[in-house]
């Protein structure tokens, strides 16, 4: 679905929620099902191997 295509009423009936938000308790159920609304972090290069990318960029 493309939420942006649709009215605000589709959405939030589409995506059982009202204009008020989620209720604590559902808030919580979503999270236990779901999981947090969170990315995946990429992998983070460190500062030793920027500076080996950077001696071999030299040569």
């Amino acid at each position: 679905m493309n939420f942006y295509q649709e009215t605000p009423e589709k959405v939030l009936e589409e995506l059982k929620s009202t204009p008020s938000g989620l209720s604590h308790q559902e808030a919580g159920d979503r999270l236990v099902k779901y999981g947090p609304n969170k990315l995946a972090e990429g992998k983070k290069v460190t500062l030793l191997q920027r500076f080996i990318q950077q001696l071999c960029e030299l040569s």
